[in-house]
């Protein structure tokens, strides 16, 4: 026990020596120093509590009290800010959409992370072209037809193509390889009259539609029904262009004439009226025009068409055309007149005016006469004569 004891005493004793002579010394020195203080722009202030280390600001004013001195601070009078960034002093560089430009006057869709302009279609709604042509959906009534942008008589996916160009597409043409802008069908088949003409739908008497809707609808008779209207069966002569409103001209001051019968003239309301009588074969064909002014001077004119629209013709409408021959003419006695005059016939008339008509074919006469009372249809778009109605004769 006691040993132990004096092996404590002598390690207590050496510990102490060892302080004094290794530790001792270095305190004797005086105590460590401290790490030194930065002050990197020499205003006096260290850097640790500068408010604008890097330039001297020995005051510290800071204006806005946002921490930056004035003197480093880009913005001394904004507290959010120390620098102007996108949008300027006094105004946030906030940006709400997140599409990296901020909400300022820079950004003109704010709240639109897909765009910064508004473009054609507007914020939120994006500018797609889906079918490449040029305009965005959002305008684009076919988005998705590049040929076109409306959808037009055919609707989108189809083209508005016009092929006889009368107007009508031909997606809901009744007859696209011929033009016919009014789309007569007389039998409601789908088919418009002109192709069903084209294709060889008989038309005797030249007035557009085909001989079985003129049967069907009462316009021609078929007495013998054999499919022929009566005014085409050889030999035969029918009456046609009246001015009593039937046409699809009017007369040109408002003078309808009776049914049947030309436009009214001056002296007689009911109008002139031209009739067929006599054979064909052989010519013994009489053509005679009744209710004229008394003594007016009048002319038969032949054609070899039958005009589509009457047109106006002096008082009257004349729908004879084509090759015109001035076959007779003379005065009217009682305000009636008769061709040809003795002696001479109507086919022999023509022919010797250099249109010889052939064994089937067909002409139409129309007489014109004098009405010279200008007061009772004046010009425009009246004039000083006046006609009848006309006649077509199959030969």
């Amino acid at each position: 026990m006691l040993r132990d004891a004096l092996d404590g005493l002598a390690l207590l004793v050496l510990r102490s020596l060892l302080w004094l002579c290794v530790l001792a010394p270095s305190f004797a020195q005086g105590p460590p120093p401290f790490p030194p203080q930065l002050d990197s722009d020499g205003d006096g202030i260290r850097d640790s509590i500068d408010n604008c280390p890097s330039v001297p600001n020995p005051n510290q004013a800071d204006f806005d009290g946002d921490g930056t001195g004035d003197a480093c601070d880009g913005c001394p009078t904004d507290p959010l800010k120390i620098a102007p960034g996108w949008c300027g002093c006094g105004v946030s560089d906030a940006d709400n959409d997140g599409d990296g430009l901020p909400d300022c006057d820079i950004d003109k869709c704010p709240n639109d992370p897909l765009k910064t302009s508004p473009g054609i279609c507007g914020c939120g709604i994006p500018d797609t072209d889906s079918d490449g042509d040029g305009v965005p959906d959002c305008v684009d009534l076919c988005a998705n037809d590049p040929l076109k942008i409306v959808p037009g008589a055919c609707g989108c996916g189809a083209p508005d193509t016009d092929s006889d160009g009368d107007g009508v597409a031909d997606c809901i043409d009744n007859c696209a390889s011929i033009a016919n802008p009014q789309q007569q069908d007389c039998n409601a088949d789908q088919i418009g009259d002109a192709c069903e003409l084209a294709a060889g739908a008989p038309d005797c008497n030249l007035n557009g539609v085909p001989d079985a809707c003129d049967i069907a609808h009462g316009t021609s008779q078929d007495t013998n029904q054999n499919t022929i209207p009566d005014e085409c069966e050889s030999g035969g002569a029918y009456p046609f262009c009246s001015g009593d409103g039937t046409a699809a001209t009017a007369c040109p001051c408002g003078n309808t004439g009776a049914s049947g019968h030309g436009c009214a003239n001056s002296t007689n309301a009911l109008g002139a009226q031209l009739a067929a009588s006599g054979t064909i074969v052989p010519d013994s064909l009489v053509l005679t025009s009744s209710g004229e002014l008394a003594s007016s001077f009048s002319i038969l004119l032949q054609g070899d068409i039958v005009l589509g629209n009457p047109v106006v013709f002096g008082d009257g409408l004349r729908c004879v055309g084509g090759s015109l021959k001035r076959l007779f003419n003379g005065n009217a006695v009682g305000g009636t007149i008769a061709y040809p005059p003795a002696g001479f016939t109507i086919s022999g008339q023509s022919a010797a005016l250099g249109d010889p008509i052939a064994p089937g074919s067909a002409r139409s006469y129309q007489v014109y006469y004098r009405d010279p009372n200008l007061n009772f249809c004046a010009n425009p778009p009246g004039n000083s004569w006046n006609v009848g109605n006309a006649q077509r004769v199959v030969w």
